[in-house]
């Protein structure tokens, strides 16, 4: 794959990494969902973001966070 596309694949999944931290951060001061309690989406829609999101985590584990090591 060519450096812009990974580029972008490593942008688009810090972005839904930082959105799964935020789905934390309201279930925990909240106590409320983001997915399924504040968007109102049906459970089996919030569990297949929940996995893209458990997704993008490994990537940015194993691909963007070694280039920001390397520095």
């Amino acid at each position: 794959m060519n450096s812009a596309g990974t580029k972008s694949i490593d942008i688009l999944a810090l972005i839904l990494v930082i959105i799964g931290a935020l789905n934390w951060g309201i279930l925990v001061v909240l106590n409320r969902e983001l997915i399924t309690g504040v968007l109102r989406l049906g459970s089996d829609v919030a569990n297949i973001i929940y996995v893209i999101i458990a997704v993008s985590g490994i990537w940015c584990l194993f691909s963007v966070l070694p280039k920001y090591l390397k520095k």
